[in-house]
């Protein structure tokens, strides 16, 4: 009776072991795969200089630019020409009682005349900047909405859990200016150092752009 325990006892101990085996093993198999995030990253700046779109747009706000210019000019050749007029009328002061005596008058009316030019010169520039502002301002927010939808749409074509926004210079000597580095070391924002081939998409995203923008025209 205690040789058949004992056989028994053996047989529990031997199998046991092997049965905590399988139960292991089945654990193993049956266990998640450990995830594996996939992540990108893109120079915003350096995509938005690239884009044909932006540079097209900097071209129109230059053209929006040019008439405000040019009246802005021609205001500006009528204060020289007052200024002349002025000098003349200083040089001539004394030629005669006559000239003396009109002399407070022609300057309160050539003072009254650069006034005018002067107001007529801030108003323009106001006219002007306001309209500037006004479409750098649709123009940022045309041009971000566009680098978002490409992203977000690279980003499910490429099976990317993650992309990352930052912004830098564009060619090695701007990359390592004084000016650049100071930038780097002040910025409190976290500021890429360096990646893997294959992380930074920023030509990705802008010849994309540029495709999409092509085939519009």
């Amino acid at each position: 009776m205690r040789a058949t325990l004992w056989t028994c006892g053996l047989v529990v101990a031997l199998t046991a072991p092997l049965g905590i085996g399988r139960l292991v093993a089945d654990d193993e198999e049956d266990k998640p795969a450990e995830p594996q995030t996939r992540i990108a990253c893109f120079n915003l700046a350096r995509t938005i200089r690239n884009y044909t779109k932006f540079r097209d747009i900097q071209e129109e706000i230059r053209d929006l630019a040019a008439p405000f210019q040019q009246r802005d000019a021609a205001l500006q050749r009528k204060m020289a020409k007052l200024r002349e007029e002025a000098q003349e009328l200083m040089q001539h002061a004394n030629d005669s009682e006559k000239t003396a005596a009109l002399l407070p008058k022609k300057k309160e009316l050539l003072q009254a005349r650069a006034n005018k030019i002067r107001r007529d010169q801030e108003d323009l520039r106001s006219e002007m900047q306001q309209k500037l502002n006004k479409r750098s301002d649709e123009a940022m927010r045309e041009v971000f909405l566009d680098v978002a939808r490409v992203v977000e749409c690279h980003a499910l074509e490429h099976d990317l859990d993650l992309v990352l926004q930052y912004n830098d210079a564009i060619d090695r000597s701007e990359l390592f200016s004084p000016k650049n580095l100071a930038r780097k070391m002040n910025d409190g924002p976290l500021q890429l150092m360096t990646t893997v081939p294959g992380i930074d998409i920023s030509k990705e995203v802008s010849d994309r752009l540029n495709r999409e923008y092509r085939n519009k025209s």
